[in-house]
């Protein structure tokens, strides 16, 4: 089920960092359970992401347009997967 919500993303490597948060909203909640952690959110937002690029979780921008940073897929696929890992239970 998550290739098939990832892989029309394979080839992008233009999105800003306001479209990584919106294609992670759509596949996040069909993928990852439930965030029972205190202040941990269902959906990440862009301070979220920066966060999470600060901490080595998910990889920085691999370029940018003007005075947008770009991600890709890569970076997709990092997202959801902190998220599907925060979801579970330890």
């Amino acid at each position: 089920m998550l290739r098939k919500l990832l892989s029309a993303h394979r080839p992008r490597k233009d999105l800003t960092i306001d479209d990584l948060v919106h294609l992670a909203a759509e596949i996040i909640p069909q993928v990852a359970g439930r965030q029972d952690r205190h202040k941990v959110t269902a959906i990440p937002d862009s301070r979220t992401v920066r966060y999470y690029i600060h901490e080595g979780l998910v990889d920085r921008p691999h370029g940018t347009s003007g005075s947008s940073a770009l991600y890709g897929y890569r970076h997709l696929l990092q997202l959801v997967a902190v998220k599907v890992r925060l979801g579970m239970k330890l």
